[in-house]
This record gives C-alpha cells, structure tokens and sequence, in this order.
C-alpha cells in the first residue's frame, strides 16, 4: 500500500515538476496559437509567467487577427488541467479582460491526432476600446465561438451601437467558420428607421456580401422601440426615409479595412 501511495504522488508531482523545470514560458503562448492559427488568429505575450498549479498570467497581450492588429488583452489568466495531461488532450481553462468586457473559456488540443478545440464566451466588449474598430465606431458585444480544429461558429449580439455603418443601432446573427474563410449565414441590423439582413462570405481580408434592406413598420418607428439612443447618419436616414415599399437588395465586396 505504501509503494502505491508513493507511486501516486510520484505521477502527481511529475506535471508540475514539469510544468516549472522543463516547460519554458513560451510553450504555453505557441499551444494557444496552435489552436488559433487555423482560424487565422494568434496572440503575442511577451511577458508571459508561470505561476501555482500549472497556472499562467501575462499582461498586454496583443491579438492579431488574418495578420492584422485586432486588440489588445489588458489581463490574461489560465491553467491547465492536470488531469487532461495524463489523458494526452491538455486542456486550459483561461479568463480575459479586455476592451472593458471579459471572455473566458476553454482550450483543448488533443495530442493523438493533433486537433484542438476551443469554446469561448464574451460579454460586455466595448468595440470603442478595440484598436482595429473605426475611430468613433462604439457598442457593447456579447457572443459565444466554438472552434473544433479549423470548422466553427460565432452567435453574436451587438447593442448600443453608435456611427455604425448606415446608422444601424444594433445587431445578432451566427457565422460559420472555415479556416480562414467565414461565411455570414444569418445577420440581423436594426435601426429606428430600417432593418437589414445580410448573408455572404470574408476570407482574405475581403468581403462579398449582399444585405436585404426594409422599412421598419410605421408603429415601430414612431414609438422608437427597434433599435437605441444614436444620431443615424444622413445616408441612414435616405435609405430609412426614401426606400420603396416592400425590400431593396444590394449586393457589396471590397476590403474590411473599409468598413472598420
């Protein structure tokens, strides 16, 4: 019984000698980005530290997203899972703050195969606080990613939006992901004035989309309900004012960096 209370302790001891001897503080950065690299993401932690029971912190990381400059991370904290080690699929439950807003979620690279997973929640993202948003651009975002090797999903919800494209106030919807490539399945915009649905594809940096675009309903737009607090831009305005009766579909592409 005692040789088996010491094997025990042995194979407990044995990832945390590791994690503080063996590992170096640039494993756990380069195990994130290989679960974001196949969606086109990664993050750079210069100071990254270890800390107890196969923990980890690192502050003001950057996020870059297709190569781009997406955000900067304020406070980064996680660990790892031990037991996850031992059934070769590590595993790092992490908590972020960052654009004034929290996400936190789950990491998971199975070693046997080589894929990884990732399931991740944000709430209360300020897009004003993000450094790749248009300047004057602000709102609050909430959303779920699930991400199984390079195949997911984003539901989102966007409120409070102020010099959006077109004035709309806020926003919803579900994108598929594909690599690098997302495909808009079901987007929603509201206004006071309108509503819009758009549906297409990003990849490279570029976007091909066509957006459905309608009157909001008379009673809707005298009592303010659909949309928030915001001054629409005078092409808003137009479109909410003159668009005909019934719907008006317009097709659009160019690069993101256009629109934010």
């Amino acid at each position: 019984m005692k040789k088996v209370l010491i094997a025990l302790a042995v194979l407990v001891a044995v990832p945390f000698a590791l994690w503080y001897v063996a590992i170096p503080n640039s494993s756990v950065p380069a195990f994130i980005n290989s679960g974001l690299s196949r969606a086109g993401a990664a993050v750079t932690a210069d100071n990254f530290r270890k800390t107890l029971f196969l923990g980890f912190r690192a502050d003001g990381v950057d996020v870059t997203v297709a190569g781009r400059n997406a955000m900067k991370i304020d406070h980064l904290r996680g660990a790892i899972s031990p037991l996850s080690l031992f059934i070769l699929s590590p595993k790092v439950r992490f908590n972020i703050e960052a654009a004034q807003g929290t996400v936190h979620g789950v990491l998971t690279y199975h070693i046997i195969g080589g894929k990884s997973s990732l399931a991740a929640e944000a709430d209360g993202i300020r897009l004003a606080a993000i450094s790749s948003i248009k300047r004057g651009m602000d709102g609050t975002f909430e959303g779920n990613l699930s991400l199984d090797g390079a195949q997911g999903k984003l539901t989102f919800v966007m409120s409070g939006l102020s010099n959006f494209p077109y004035g709309f106030t806020s926003a919803n919807g579900l994108v598929r992901i594909n690599g690098g490539a997302l495909k808009l399945e079901s987007i929603s915009l509201e206004s006071a004035l309108m509503y819009a649905k758009v549906k297409g594809d990003i990849k490279d940096g570029r976007y091909n989309v066509v957006t459905e675009i309608m009157k909001q309903p008379a009673s809707l737009t005298a009592s303010g309900t659909a949309g928030t607090a915001g001054t629409e831009p005078s092409l808003g305005q137009s479109l909410g004012n003159f668009l005909p009766s019934g719907k008006m579909t317009v097709p659009a592409s160019g690069s993101l960096q256009s629109l934010f």
